[in-house]
């Protein structure tokens, strides 16, 4: 599987929004309003993992023409929880020929399109045939 290593400065420009706001009266939300796709992405991610705030989900092409997902408030500790959480998340990106994103030994998930994300979020999740259709028309595929 491929793997993109980024300089720290590289992606704090790419999601430089993305940074601890503690204090904050309202939540994070990229471009000031929430999108659908926005509120499902967040209620899914928020569940799947619970002990870190999220505020906001935002499918983004990013760094390399690349699609991910940008988590608000504080990204890399919510992808550090998920790979704790979900150990196999790897092995799933594999089967969808996803590249990783790597800064300082947190990873995350991108691909070359929305589609093969989405599916890969739904297999390691293990989403419900509904919400996996919810997210495709959403990102509409």
């Amino acid at each position: 599987m491929p793997s993109v290593f980024y300089s720290e400065r590289a992606v704090e420009l790419a999601i430089r929004c993305v940074k601890p706001t503690l204090g904050r009266k309202k939540p994070f939300v990229p471009h000031g309003k929430y999108s659908r796709m926005t509120q499902l992405l967040t209620l899914i991610m928020t569940r799947a993992v619970p002990n870190i705030q999220v505020d906001s989900v935002t499918l983004i092409k990013g760094v390399g023409d690349l699609y991910w997902f940008l988590v608000a408030p504080i990204h890399y500790v919510y992808w550090d929880w998920f790979e704790r959480t979900y150990p196999y998340w790897e092995r799933v990106a594999y089967k969808y020929g996803l590249t990783i994103l790597t800064v300082d030994e947190i990873r995350w998930p991108a691909s070359p399109t929305q589609k093969g994300l989405v599916g890969w979020l739904s297999d390691t999740l293990k989403l419900s045939q509904g919400e996996c259709k919810l997210l495709l028309l959403d990102v509409r595929l």
